[in-house]
């Protein structure tokens, strides 16, 4: 998948803002590459609905960490990746479309830096905490990432371009619904455009 970057991407700085997290990074339960790599956990951990969520370069800015808690507030176990071994963009890099772009090659491509192998355990650690039924959600590069792991053989999301489902799936009529009301309500606020792509499967019955 061809990467597009175009020059009003990330030439504005992320919102200084202060949030106090809810939820607490922990270890996903198997190395990748030989390091062990983390996760934000936040969210109802008696809850079957879980959300696998793969942030934007700014990484885990409070802005991000809000929206998180905010989604796990609704219902749901959420599981945000720590995708950046050497941390998020550095803010000099603002709008400078060649360091950009060299950062999102070295340090974000999908590939190399074994984004579908993280997405696949943290789904197989929700599943393990009592999640059946799994969403992976983006934010800005996030999603361009999500769409690659949805879309890798033996993943364990379905991708959805709309929001028709089947009657029948009454687990996937309660997430979207709840996914549905959150977006909703998030941008009915100024300024606010949640940028992602909510992709569903529920998960056989044994």
């Amino acid at each position: 998948m061809e990467i597009q970057i175009i020059e009003t991407c990330c030439n504005t700085p992320a919102t200084k803002t202060a949030w106090v997290k809810k939820g607490a990074f922990k270890p996903l339960s198997k190395q990748v590459a030989g390091i062990e790599r983390r996760t934000y956990r936040t969210g109802v951990v008696t809850s079957k609905l879980g959300v696998v969520a793969l942030i934007d370069i700014h990484g885990f800015h409070p802005t991000t960490v809000q929206f998180l808690d905010s989604l796990a507030e609704k219902g749901f176990q959420v599981s945000a990746i720590d995708l950046f071994l050497n941390g998020p963009m550095p803010d000099e890099y603002m709008g400078d479309m060649a360091k950009l772009d060299d950062w999102i090659r070295t340090k974000a491509e999908y590939t190399n830096n074994h984004i579908g192998e993280l997405v696949k355990i943290s789904a197989q650690d929700l599943t393990a905490d009592g999640c059946e039924s799994l969403f992976i959600i983006g934010h800005c590069w996030g999603v361009h990432l999500a769409i690659r792991a949805a879309s890798e053989a033996g993943q364990v999301f379905l991708g959805r371009g709309d929001w028709i489902i089947p009657e029948q799936n009454e687990a996937a009529a309660q997430v979207l619904q709840k996914m549905s009301e959150f977006f909703s309500t998030l941008t009915q606020k100024k300024g606010t455009q949640p940028i992602c792509i909510c992709i569903f499967r529920e998960q056989p019955k044994p």
